[in-house]
């Protein structure tokens, strides 16, 4: 299943803007759908939006891990990363993680080294979140575990990493 914004235009009359918004989603005409477009990057969702559920998604499922998930099936994304940045004069420029004028995206590189922006954040904790939650969703794509059993028949994990992994979210290091 793939996420996808649909962008719908509506007229309506009413005595204010909450009547409005009643009016316009009781009646849901086809004709109003303006154009239905895939996002590709965080900065394309409504941060209100982010939380919420998609309509036809998993009721577990948010429209932000929905975006995580993507990016995370994206073969041509090599690896991802956080660049510190701030705003000089209207243009992004490079800076240090330390600088109190930093703020922080986390980018896409394809193999041959170039980059695609996903998001930007105003903390580095944040924009290291987000990355590690990419991450974290194409480790779990790629990994699909049969459970085997042991001779004493316990079930134990076929990958010694994923028992790592397991240790890692038992402790407390993987952050999501």
């Amino acid at each position: 299943m793939n996420l996808y914004k649909v962008t719908i235009t509506r007229f309506v009359v009413a005595q204010d803007e909450r009547a409005a918004q009643d009016l316009a989603v009781a009646n849901h005409n086809p004709l109003d759908v303006e154009k239905v477009e895939r996002p590709e990057t965080l900065s394309e969702i409504p941060e209100a939006w982010r939380t919420c559920q998609p309509y036809g998604g998993a009721p577990v499922m948010t429209v932000e891990q929905y975006l995580i998930s993507h990016i995370a099936a994206t073969p041509e994304y090599t690896e991802f990363c956080v660049q510190p940045f701030k705003v000089v004069n209207g243009n992004a420029e490079r800076t240090s993680i330390y600088d109190p004028q930093a703020e922080f995206g986390v980018y896409a590189r394809y193999g041959n080294g170039l980059a695609v922006h996903l998001a930007d954040f105003q903390f580095w904790i944040q924009a290291d979140t987000f990355k590690r939650r990419i991450e974290r969703a194409r480790q779990m794509q790629r990994n699909v575990v049969i459970p085997l059993r042991s001779a004493s028949g316990a079930f134990v994990a076929e990958d010694a990493h994923l028992e790592a992994q397991y240790e890692d979210q038992v402790c407390g290091w993987l952050v999501e």
